[in-house]
């Protein structure tokens, strides 16, 4: 521990990613820390409020690695990288983008792919609540192999149902997975209010949940389809901690994906973006939330505040 210590002390105050490694040479966490020596120093000083999992890994560590880089948004990008190439054990956040799936509707039927097929939607990281949206959905539409005892209860909740083609159903279906109109939210709201009508609170309590989680996707897909939109966008963050550096580093960012940096005093020129790229690849999901997530809390609200 002590060798950790002398090590993590000598670190710089740079941003960058750390690499904690067992005694065999296997990384078993990565991070990212705006500052890299106050960061890995705090695995190494007693903290009452260590988990136990992050006392388990500490005792694991027998060495650990840096990278330094240029801005705290190529240190998120990094360790995202990291992580999906060696899946560490103490990980678990950008770890599992193989399992993200795809959404579609065959036969009029929704349908959950690990694999990108024409006309399906995604990919979705959301695959451990997608299967229960999908028998909800199933359900609240009246899809073709709803059972007969679900049948009677969803006709009993939603009766004008009746008066919705399946086409329609399945366009209001499409319309949640694509960030369009949906009728979902309302008939869920319906359904949510005729079962507390009638006293069965257990029920509306599951279909309140599921109308949350619905809503956090739908919310989700808007601010990913709307980045997705933009041909391009260009900021700029610092380098280094000296205010006196003019330096910047400047992203060019086109259809959600960063493809070109410079590191200027001013704005440089860069070349047009080219024709948009197709879809998103699994291993591409986690960058483009990291790289949508960090343009919303740091760059807009700058912007902003110029105007």
């Amino acid at each position: 521990m002590e060798y950790l210590k002398q090590k993590a002390a000598q670190l710089p105050l740079t941003p960058g990613i750390y690499l904690m490694k067992d005694q065999h040479g296997q990384i078993i966490y990565v991070g990212k820390a705006k500052n890299l020596k106050n960061r890995v120093q705090s695995y190494f000083r007693h903290n009452p409020n260590h988990s136990n999992k992050v006392l388990r890994m500490i005792f694991n560590i027998v060495d650990f690695e840096t990278i330094d880089v240029q801005t705290e948004l190529d240190a998120l990008l990094l360790e995202c990288q990291y992580i999906q190439r060696y899946h560490p054990l103490y990980n678990r956040q950008m770890n599992y983008y193989q399992n993200y799936l795809y959404v579609g509707i065959v036969a009029d039927e929704i349908v959950l792919s690990p694999e990108y097929r024409t006309g399906f939607w995604g990919p979705f990281r959301q695959y451990k609540s997608l299967p229960d949206l999908v028998i909800c959905l199933n359900d609240t539409f009246l899809l073709p192999k709803t059972n007969h005892l679900t049948r009677l209860a969803i006709q009993r909740q939603l009766p004008q149902l009746e008066d919705m083609a399946i086409d329609q159903r399945l366009k209001s279906i499409k319309g949640l997975f694509t960030g369009r109109s949906t009728d979902y939210f309302q008939l869920l709201e319906a359904r949510i209010r005729h079962a507390s009508e009638h006293l069965n609170f257990e029920l509306a309590g599951k279909l309140q949940a599921d109308f949350q989680h619905a809503q956090q996707l739908y919310d989700y897909i808007l601010r990913r389809k709307t980045f997705l939109k933009q041909k391009e966008l260009i900021f700029s963050l610092p380098i280094t901690t000296d205010e006196n550096d003019p330096r910047k580093k400047y992203y060019q960012v086109s259809y959600g994906r960063i493809i070109q940096t410079k590191v200027a005093d001013e704005q440089p020129d860069f070349q047009p973006p080219k024709q948009k790229n197709s879809h998103l690849e699994k291993a591409e999901v986690d960058p483009t939330d990291i790289l949508i997530s960090y343009y919303r809390r740091f760059i807009q609200p700058a912007k902003s505040r110029k105007v």
